[in-house]
């Protein structure tokens, strides 16, 4: 048995046996003052009849209460007038004292009765030797002065009753520490043995082995865990999955211009010479790739920053109309070379609230993902427009469009999708770069694609006053 089994085991075990423990307490050390009280509580009431009969000097109608609470209720009565003299006895014909006259606490109590007081107590019998609980109540005669009315009760069922109590104890324990043993053992392996597969199999997800799958068997707590486990062993699959690609997709990336750079500088050092053509020609290629390496490495470092939370976003209100023109102003060359027209579409006086600087990246990020997969004669549209209190960006292309296949997983870290028709511009990781500035926005996005037809990236940010 591990650790948290017999945790488990030896908590239940140690609290019934703690219950055992107060059982013993309060069965057998308390129930003789318990029971004392008891018995005097019930006849307090016959008592202080007895008192008020004596009070108004109904001695035939107190000797027949009296005899008959002596009979029922297994005491003695006596009535004293001083504390020597006794002028009736319910366990005597004659009225001789009780034979408890002479102990001290029963003398107190004769004593506290005649002042006038209530008095209840225990002592021994000095014949028997067993307990006796005393209850001494005052009785008032004309003249004001006090008699006291004697109740006494054994005590000794008590004590006859605690010896079979603790032998049925004796017996109830034995029996329910080992049933406790047996039955917190079995409760402590069914609760734990479902822990311990959870632990198994964590540690073989800490080894790489995303394979793992655990049975969900209930619905409570442990049953959540493990869907929780299978969860995080599916999206660590993925991530593992995806990981592998981009470092497969970034070490090709980085390999094709490392390469290209070092054959033209080895052609610049041994064969080109003194060809300014060709010279020129190959340091520009140099430079076209060094670009293309620093634009990689960019890209990464950005993303690194925006999903550790280091680079945050400073809102502010901005012309949109104005920033579609520099954006678009960019792209002349490039659609130029390529045959795909660029347009943009914005009201007048349209004023957003957003980082200008982080969102020109998504819209640079997303216009080259356009680029990438429209074919000569397409065209790019950069949209905005207003809704209530929200701007609507829009950047749709007439490209070859996303499977369906693709579309869910298109914003996830390290995904790549299908080749698009050219690789003019971009590294592979600006969606997952669009993502995460929105994300920081706290803005709403999405795609919408059909493939042959083309491709809608939006989002949505607030608009200024």
């Amino acid at each position: 048995m591990k650790g948290l089994a017999l945790k488990f085991w030896a908590g239940m075990t140690a609290l019934i046996a703690g219950m055992l423990v107060l059982l013993w307490v309060f069965q057998v050390v308390s129930l003789k003052s318990f029971y004392a009280d008891e018995i005097l509580s019930q006849v307090n009431e016959d008592a202080e009849y007895l008192a008020e009969c004596l009070s108004r000097y109904e001695s035939d109608e107190f000797m027949t209460r009296a005899s008959s609470l002596a009979y029922t209720k297994n005491l003695s009565v006596q009535v004293y007038v001083t504390q020597s003299l006794c002028i009736y006895n319910s366990e005597s014909l004659n009225p001789t004292p009780s034979s408890l006259a002479a102990d001290s606490v029963f003398r107190e109590a004769v004593l506290t009765a005649l002042s006038g007081k209530e008095y209840t107590g225990t002592t021994m019998h000095p014949k028997f030797a067993t307990d006796v609980a005393i209850m001494g109540i005052p009785y008032r005669y004309s003249d004001g002065s006090y008699g006291a009315l004697m109740i006494s009760v054994s005590l000794a069922p008590v004590g006859t009753m605690v010896n079979i109590l603790q032998k049925q104890l004796i017996i109830t324990t034995v029996v329910l520490l080992v049933l406790a043993l047996a039955i917190s053992f079995i409760i402590s392996r069914t609760l734990t043995k479902p822990i311990l597969r959870i632990e198994k199999a964590t540690r073989r997800i800490a080894e790489g082995d995303y394979s793992v799958k655990l049975d969900v068997t209930s619905g409570d707590e442990i049953g959540s865990l493990a869907a929780s486990v299978n969860y995080m062993t599916g999206e660590l699959s993925k991530t593992d999955e995806l990981r592998k690609d981009l470092i497969a997709n970034v070490s090709h990336d980085l390999r094709t211009p490392l390469s290209l750079i070092r054959g033209y500088a080895e052609t610049l050092r041994d064969v080109t010479g003194d060809n300014r053509e060709k010279r020129e020609r190959q340091l520009g290629i140099i430079i076209d790739e060094t670009e293309r390496l620093d634009r990689i490495v960019s890209d990464m470092l950005d993303l690194s920053k925006l999903q550790s939370g280091s680079i945050s976003v400073s809102p502010a209100p901005f012309n949109v109309g104005g920033a579609f023109a520099d954006i678009i102003s960019r792209y002349d060359d490039l659609s130029a070379k390529s045959g795909i027209e660029t347009v943009s579409e914005c009201p007048e006086g349209l004023i957003a609230v957003g980082d200008l600087a982080r969102l020109e990246q998504v819209f640079y990020n997303l216009i080259n993902n356009a680029f990438n997969h429209t074919k000569a004669g397409g065209k790019i549209l950069l949209a905005a427009e207003r809704d209530g209190g929200t701007v609507r960006f829009s950047v749709t292309d007439t490209g070859s469009g996303i499977s369906k296949e693709d579309l869910p997983r298109i914003f996830d870290r390290y995904y790549k999708g299908e080749a698009g028709v050219r690789k003019i511009v971009g590294t592979g990781l600006g969606l997952a770069i669009v993502k995460n500035i929105l994300d920081a926005h706290h803005a709403l996005y999405g795609v919408d694609s059909t493939v042959g037809v083309g491709t809608t990236f939006w989002f949505e940010l607030p608009a200024a006053e």
